[in-house]
């Protein structure tokens, strides 16, 4: 079974939760996306998690943690709908 977390939004909610998964989770089961891709990188080396999109992270990861303002969930979630349909 697929036990990858994905972290969808590196801001300050979505890096301090995927922190403190990574204190008790392999940090390679870690996805991180974000809109500003400089933010998922540097998060991503910080935790030696990899780096992935939200369409991927919809599509593969065994839990989904959003990490978005709640102004900018519908932009975020919009192109995921079809995904988490299924």
């Amino acid at each position: 079974m697929n036990k990858t977390i994905g972290f969808i939004g590196c801001g300050n909610m979505g890096a301090a939760l995927a922190r403190a998964v990574g204190k008790s989770v392999a940090r390679e089961a870690i996805l991180l996306a974000d809109l500003d891709t400089k933010k998922s990188a540097a998060l991503a080396i910080e935790l030696g998690a990899k780096v992935s999109t939200a369409e991927e992270i919809a599509k593969t990861a065994f839990c989904v943690v959003l990490g978005v303002k709640p102004q900018g969930l519908e932009k975020t979630l919009a192109p995921l709908k079809e995904i988490f349909a299924k």
